[in-house]
């Protein structure tokens, strides 16, 4: 009789293996992490040399030959010898057959699934079990058009838009058309990797198919080829197994928006919530993204599908402009999903009621055992308008609300243009009074404003302005003060208003005032906020901000607009007007306003309000924020 471990039987290897399928592999939904091109198995559930070892050793093997390893590299990945390889593929002949048939190729099937009459709809219902909402259909009816080659989907936080555009759309046409060329640009390489990863698992992981009416990976045996193939995945790049073409550019690449795209060519370009407050905030800022997008992006899909996907954050953000120059395009879709239907009606309701409520409810929470209130849309609405009403209308309900609700209007500023058409910045005329306006702040941002006032004429020319981030001190004297007192010191700066609310020691420095006193300007103190005098509250509705809208109407503002590097220099103190009163942003329109103040022939501002109220078209709701607010 032999001494040792008794040998166990095909049956009972068998059953080994199917345990450890069953308990390891199939309850780990992410064997592999993607975010490294190494693969990651699931630990052994026993020690080495035991029968369950073994099991998992097996079924471990399987898989790093499933993911393109030759049989040395997979030995070595679980931790043996080649010659374990050897000894086992002669013990057990079925196995080692199922594992040759995987590292030739014969184990894949030809054929797939004909998807030639399936919609997106359909498609997202029998591989990921969901109902498209009504919002939803309307977006796969404009993918789905033939004209529709250029769509933009502009939606509020959470109703789907980009699970729907950016995860499931492109796995759809990809099921298609294996040799489809698509590009997934996102606001940063992470969040690009993170979508193309969530593609990854769709592609790779059968247990998220589970609940559903059919399996993708099965109905199509797997999309990652064999790295003999030459097409290995990477961080950024995929290309499946199916490709027939002789193209070498990939299935899908995932990059950051202003990045390069590879290949000349694209089938579908998808631009996935790509806009930031951070890369929108300036002019020359939104200039950028729209020159890469033309030029670097589109310009390769020309042939193919664009489409833009995203949620509006800010009111002249690319979105907005791209809606507007493409309106009358025969190619051009436009999907709007906004939070809330006939707002501020009978009728009002949650443009997704599936997912939204329109009130709070309590609802009890199963991970904690408690009672916790999910916040309807009106508690998230009465949140945001408490703080900043512009915020709810744009980013929750897609408005364009600088052409709805803004004091400052467009045309309003292209008329002060016009006035100083034959102006450039820094040239003063002999008759004008120099201003200088200063919003100080030694972390965010600052500006100062300089006006040219004529006493005659009563024509406030913008003369020069300068906009700087985190100054510090040193940089408010030098940077807001000094330097137009220095260069300006032929014509003399007359005042100099400072608004003091955040910084109201500055005038108390006396190197500050022995600085002033050589450049013979009179300082003078300016507090944003106060009860309705020449020099106080903002929001006044006689003198704040909101009225020198009058201003502009009788032609009494004029922008140097000579050159176009002098409207460039004007681009901050236009964008602060444009979004104003809903912006937080408005230190070169403070700076503007305050030196404003200091103008003589201050009966401009004695004009009866409500006659200038209607005279500008001002809606109701926009006087009484104007007047009441900040009281």
């Amino acid at each position: 009789m032999t001494a040792g471990r008794p040998k166990r039987s095909e049956a009972e290897l068998l059953q080994d293996r199917a345990k450890v399928q069953a308990q390891i592999f199939g309850a780990n939904n992410s064997v592999f992490q993607f975010e490294q091109e190494d693969i990651y198995l699931p630990p052994p559930p026993a020690k080495k040399g035991t029968s369950l070892w073994k099991a998992w050793a097996m079924e471990c093997f399987l898989e790093c030959i499933r993911y393109g390893l030759n049989y040395s590299d997979a030995c070595k990945k679980i931790g043996v010898t080649r010659k374990w390889w050897e000894e086992n593929s002669n013990r057990h002949p079925e196995w080692a057959a199922e594992a040759k048939s995987i590292r030739s190729g014969e184990h894949v099937k030809d054929s797939s699934p004909d998807l030639s009459d399936v919609s997106f709809a359909e498609f997202c219902k029998l591989y990921f079990g969901v109902e498209f909402a009504e919002h939803q259909i309307k977006i796969q009816d404009s993918l789905a058009d033939p004209m529709g080659r250029l769509v933009l989907v502009l939606g509020h936080p959470e109703s789907g838009k980009s699970t729907l555009s950016s995860l499931w759309y492109p796995i759809y046409r990809m099921c298609k058309n294996p040799d489809i060329r698509i590009a997934l640009v996102t606001k940063s390489g992470d969040k690009a990797q993170d979508l193309l990863n969530r593609i990854k698992r769709y592609l790779t992981d059968p247990n998220l198919y589970n609940d559903c009416e059919r399996n993708l990976i099965k109905d199509f045996n797997g999309f990652k080829p064999q790295r003999a193939d030459g097409f290995g995945w990477s961080r950024d790049q995929i290309t499946i197994r199916q490709r027939e073409s002789g193209e070498r550019d990939p299935t899908i690449q995932a990059l950051s928006v202003g990045k390069q795209i590879y290949g000349a060519r694209l089938d579908l370009l998808i631009l996935d919530d790509a806009l930031t407050l951070e890369n929108q905030q300036t002019d020359i800022r939104r200039a950028r993204i729209d020159e890469w997008f033309t030029q670097e992006a589109r310009s390769r899909a020309q042939r193919g599908q664009t489409l833009v996907n995203g949620t509006r954050v800010h009111p002249l953000d690319n979105y907005g402009q791209w809606k507007d120059s493409w309106a009358d395009h025969k190619i051009f879709r436009y999907v709007k999903i906004p939070a809330m239907l006939d707002e501020h009606t009978d009728n009002e309701r949650p443009s997704w009621p599936e997912y939204w409520n329109l009130d709070g409810v309590e609802e009890f929470d199963e991970a904690t055992g408690t009672e916790v209130f999910r916040p309807g849309l009106r508690d998230i609405r009465s949140e945001i308008v408490a703080r900043d009403p512009m915020r709810w209308k744009l980013v929750y309900q897609q408005e364009d609300v600088q052409q709805v609700e803004s004091i400052f209007r467009q045309e309003m500023l292209d008329k002060a243009f016009e006035l100083g058409g034959s102006r450039s910045i820094g040239q003063v005329m002999p008759d004008e009074i120099l201003i200088l306006g200063v919003d100080p702040a030694t972390t965010g941002r600052a500006a100062s404003v300089l006006l040219a006032y004529n006493p005659e004429t009563e024509v406030r020319t913008v003369v020069d302005l300068y906009v700087g981030h985190r100054l510090g001190a040193t940089g408010i004297r030098n940077k807001l003060l000094y330097q137009f007192w220095e260069e300006y010191n032929d014509h003399r700066v007359a005042f100099t208003v400072i608004e003091t609310n955040f910084a109201p020691t500055i005038l108390g420095d006396d190197t500050l005032k022995a600085h002033a006193e050589w450049a013979g300007t009179r300082l003078i103190d300016h507090r944003t906020t106060g009860q309705g005098k020449r020099r106080g509250n903002k929001w006044d509705n006689e003198f704040g901000i909101g009225s020198m809208a009058s201003l502009f109407h009788s032609g009494l503002v004029a922008f140097p607009s000579a050159t176009t590097e002098d409207r460039a220099k004007l681009a901050p103190l236009v964008d602060d007007m444009l979004v104003f009163p809903w912006s937080k942003v408005q230190d070169a329109l403070i700076g503007f306003w305050v030196a404003n103040g200091e103008c003589q022939g201050h009966s401009v501002f004695q004009t009866d309000m409500n006659k200038v109220a209607a005279r500008r078209n001002i809606p109701p709701i926009i006087q009484e924020r104007m007047f009441l607010r900040n009281r």
